[in-house]
């Protein structure tokens, strides 16, 4: 996952159209493949004239479907891209690839990008070469099947869940708490449970699911 200033989304798609944004949340990656990517997400935005149209205004490989209105500057969409005619040619070179949108919070966004080692060097050195002034803040290697279980949690649900067992968390005598693994992973305590308690009902969804529970 790379870290870049919001202001800077301009410099990876060409045009500042994530401004008006204030935060973007990936909830459930349906589907991301070189051709097409399928997500829902939660955008708050800035204020109420601005609306996710105007992320991507005048691409028509994009589909969008307002799910629920949650307030005058908040809403849950669903969003269809193809990639085959995309503009965006900066960032899906065929090496490796974005999952876009990309999620943005406090002035920050956070770029998800899947490939190998080489195709993420290659990458950077592109986004080195156009000024962009970014950050890798972590690095996973999330090489399982898309029908494992794993495969059903968004890639910041993912990180989220690695990072807590890595560090111990669902030890049996638990070696860190919520509020310090929060402050590791930059963000808040609520936020954490929430993508924490969303990660643990998929898994044992699709675990029950699989099998009948007696």
């Amino acid at each position: 996952m790379l870290e870049l200033p919001q202001g800077e989304i301009g410099l990876v798609l060409g045009k500042d159209s994530y401004n008006g944004i204030h935060k973007l949340r990936i909830i459930n990656l349906l589907r991301d493949t070189p051709a097409e990517t399928a997500l829902i997400c939660r955008a708050e935005f800035k204020d109420s004239h601005s609306n996710i149209q105007h992320v991507f205004e005048d691409d028509v490989s994009t589909e969008i479907l307002l799910l629920e209105q949650i307030s005058q500057v908040s809403a849950l969409y669903y969003i269809k891209r193809r990639w085959d005619d995309s503009k965006e040619i900066k960032i899906r070179t065929g090496e490796g690839h974005f999952v876009t949108p990309c999620e943005i919070d406090n002035n920050r966004a956070s770029m998800t990008f899947i490939g190998n080692l080489g195709q993420l060097k290659g990458t950077l050195k592109l986004l080195d070469g156009i000024g962009v002034k970014y950050r890798v803040a972590s690095l996973i290697d999330a090489r399982f099947p898309r029908n494992s279980p794993l495969g059903q949690l968004t890639y910041r649900q993912f990180q989220i869940l690695a990072k807590a067992y890595n560090l111990g968390f669902y030890d049996i005598e638990r070696k860190i708490g919520l509020e310090d693994l929060a402050r590791k992973l930059r963000i808040t305590v609520p936020t954490i449970n929430r993508q924490l308690r969303w990660a643990e009902m998929k898994l044992l969804g699709e675990l029950f699911n699989q099998r009948q529970v007696e």
